[in-house]
């Protein structure tokens, strides 16, 4: 009978042993799913962004086909909601350069 309860008892500490074991995997599938979980979420936003931009981009090429097709100029702004001045002067760019005041301490 003690022999018996021994091997009972060895058999019990096995099965502890590997109920802790798959504890653990299932602790770190919980994470892993929660982790890729997030991840989805963030893609799914990523793509729903997208979309808008494309639905945005494609609304916009549309209006600018349009125009191209009857054949306005790019000086003109009539009809395209533009209320400033038409400018004949020509857009010219510089390279900066950095301007180095004296610091009130060396005056």
């Amino acid at each position: 009978m003690c022999k018996i309860n021994k091997n009972l008892e060895e058999q019990i500490a096995e099965l502890h042993n590997e109920k802790d074991v798959w504890k653990k995997a299932m602790i770190n599938y919980e994470f892993l799913a929660v982790d890729k979980e997030m991840k989805f979420q963030k893609t799914r936003l990523e793509l729903e962004n997208t979309r808008k931009s494309l639905k945005m981009l494609n609304s916009d090429t549309v209006k600018l086909d349009h125009n191209l097709s009857i054949g306005k100029s790019s000086g003109d702004h009539h009809d395209l909601s533009y209320k400033g001045e038409s400018s004949s002067s020509r857009t010219m760019f510089f390279r900066g350069t950095s301007i180095h005041e004296p610091s009130p301490e060396s005056s």
